[in-house]
């Protein structure tokens, strides 16, 4: 392995990539890409960076996707940080600065290692997406990585979702969706509130209603959440007005077999009748002048460590001497509009989550040579 993912994790990092704002890094991606011999590079319309590396072993020619998202949150408290956010630091053996964690290290491991492999050691193809606006909106840029590997003829055989798991494998996740309640009311002078409807008021009993929602478990993944996460009246400011609307946002973490029908189904039954309740939107312009668009929906799935995907990430995490755990992904990311396309998938990647979006958030440097290893031994089991 000649290039060095510590190296190229600490270049990333110094690169700000907010979500929408992932150019530059794109750029440095690309290049990176076509440095280290990736046979096809391309950035698609929604600023996401793809190439491909092609095997020349005989063989069935199947095709592994690694996702891996390119953007980050904001540098929160940025009083608080006693490392640069952008600094790209290697202290005692921790990688510091937004995104270190989440997820550049898993970004610079991914491209290290698959292009480490020789090409006469598998066939078909490793396609590495570095997808865009994942924090704001995930899966909705992976589904371009998705259909552009469809317009190509087979469809992908397996997926790989690079996020913070402590290199452990991820076969299962918990769903999420935003869900949207509104009320509406009349709007009065404060001084004669009896003239009007106080929108705020009607949305008490729908607030209540949800958090009464007998919560779901399973053995798999725990319990469901409905957690109250945002409540907006207008006008704003309300002086002296009486608010005719009301909007809260309940942030949701789901079981297997939700879907967004069943969910509106359950909320809308607890709820007013004249009380609103959707699916929340999200939208993001993007660094290409495209804008993405989406209703806040991401399915819960699993998948059986029998199948040969996570069977060859834990024979390779065992060739490697480590443990060769599974992991249930606490957080919602790619994966789920990856396997709703039908895509057997699991989660892996260096880091901890609980570093992500953290003040000096920081990731193991051992972990990223590790890591690349493991995405190249998988990635020879699956394609050789």
């Amino acid at each position: 392995m000649n290039a060095d993912p510590i190296k190229l994790c600490k270049e990333l990092v110094r690169i700000p990539s907010l979500s929408g704002q992932e150019g530059n890094l794109m750029e440095r991606v690309q290049a990176e890409m076509q440095s280290l011999g990736f046979d096809r590079t391309w950035q698609d319309r929604y600023g996401n960076t793809v190439g491909i590396l092609r095997g020349t072993r005989s063989g069935p020619g199947r095709r592994l996707l690694v996702d891996i998202h390119a953007d980050t949150i904001a540098v929160t408290s940025p009083d608080r940080w006693q490392h640069d956010p952008f600094g790209g630091e290697l202290v005692d053996g921790k990688i510091y600065g937004r995104g270190a964690c989440d997820i550049k290290s898993g970004l610079a491991s991914a491209l290290v290692g698959l292009a480490s492999l020789p090409r006469s050691a598998y066939s078909g193809e490793i396609w590495v997406a570095a997808t865009t606006v994942e924090e704001m909106i995930e899966g909705a840029a992976t589904s371009a990585v998705l259909e552009a590997a469809r317009q190509r003829g087979s469809p992908l055989d397996y997926c790989i979702v690079v996020e913070p798991t402590q290199l452990m494998v991820g076969t299962s996740q918990k769903g999420r969706a935003g869900v949207r309640v509104q009320t509406s009311g009349v709007p009065a002078h404060t001084s004669r509130a009896e003239l009007g409807v106080n929108a705020v008021y009607k949305m008490l009993p729908a607030i209540a209603g949800v958090r009464a929602i007998p919560r779901r478990s399973d053995p798999l993944l725990g319990a469901e959440i409905f957690e109250l996460v945002e409540i907006v009246s207008e006008p704003f400011p309300g002086n002296s007005i009486v608010p005719d609307r009301c909007r809260v946002r309940f942030d949701c973490r789901l079981l297997l077999g939700e879907t967004a029908d069943s969910l509106l189904k359950r909320i809308r039954q607890v709820v007013p009748v004249d009380v609103e309740a959707d699916l929340w939107p999200v939208g993001i312009d993007l660094f290409t002048g495209e804008r993405l668009e989406k209703r806040d929906f991401h399915p819960a799935w699993s998948r059986s460590i029998d199948h040969p995907l996570p069977s060859a990430v834990l024979a390779a995490l065992a060739a490697s001497g480590l443990p060769g755990e599974t992991y249930k992904v606490p957080y919602c990311c790619n994966a789920s509009a990856v396997t709703q396309a039908g895509v057997p998938t699991i989660v892996f990647g260096p880091g901890d989550i609980a570093q992500a979006h953290t003040v000096d958030e920081w990731v193991d440097a051992g972990q990223l040579s590790l890591a690349a290893k493991v995405f190249a031994a998988t990635a020879m089991r699956l394609l050789s």
